[in-house]
């Protein structure tokens, strides 16, 4: 995973034009995902009080929930992933 994301990173930084947007919609897909489970984790771990309204972790948890409802959401990245796939 982490060299997935540093290869991504170097390819955007240095305008490679290999790199394409199914790729960047991967990514997104995959810091989504990832990020959301971690929070949850992170919730769950500290129980009740990571709810809180004075905890950090509680805006973190708020935050990430918005972050696959951003456009594009998943089923569309995913669909477009496929479609490139597919037909090259």
């Amino acid at each position: 995973m982490w060299r997935f994301r540093t290869s991504t990173s170097s390819a955007v930084d240095s305008a490679d034009s290999s790199y394409t947007p199914e790729q960047a919609l991967g990514a997104r897909v995959l810091a989504d995902r990832h990020g959301v489970r971690a929070v949850e984790l992170a919730v769950r771990l500290l129980g009740n009080p990571g709810l809180a309204r004075g905890n950090p972790l509680e805006r973190h948890f708020r935050d990430i929930q918005c972050a696959p409802v951003h456009a594009p959401q998943e089923d569309i990245s995913l669909l477009a992933i496929g479609t490139k796939a597919l037909n090259p």
